[in-house]
């Protein structure tokens, strides 16, 4: 039989003491926390939960995930394609159907699917 000291060094028991300690601290946190801080961030928490739950319309939710596979391409085929631009160039809508192009005339196989992707 273990000595009681040397099971809180058994890796079993290591997570859960290390969870009760964290859990611990932010109840210590929150008990100290003055009344009008307390406010303020429940506050901000409620603000940030409705702000959350906006709605986008279907086109401005495909436009924004077209901008976003646009700058990752930029990002990763900057070297190959897009090498006389700035490296911290942010690329907007309308440089799009240039960089589709870019890509599919430079970009290899993978930059011909990724501007073929972006020119539809």
């Amino acid at each position: 039989m273990k000595p009681t000291s040397a099971r809180f060094l058994d890796p079993i028991c290591l997570p859960n003491i290390l969870i009760f300690l964290a859990i611990d601290h932010k109840r210590a946190m929150l008990t100290q926390m003055k009344p009008e801080v307390r406010a303020y961030l429940a506050e901000i928490g409620r603000r940030g939960g409705r702000r959350s739950r906006r709605v986008l319309a279907p086109e401005t939710a495909r436009r924004m995930v077209r901008l976003r596979e646009a700058r990752r391409a930029f990002k990763r085929f900057h070297a190959r394609c897009f090498w006389s631009s700035p490296k911290d160039y942010l690329v907007t809508m309308e440089d799009i159907p240039w960089l589709g192009r870019q890509l599919m005339t430079h970009g290899g196989r993978d930059g011909w699917r990724i501007g073929a992707g972006l020119c539809r």
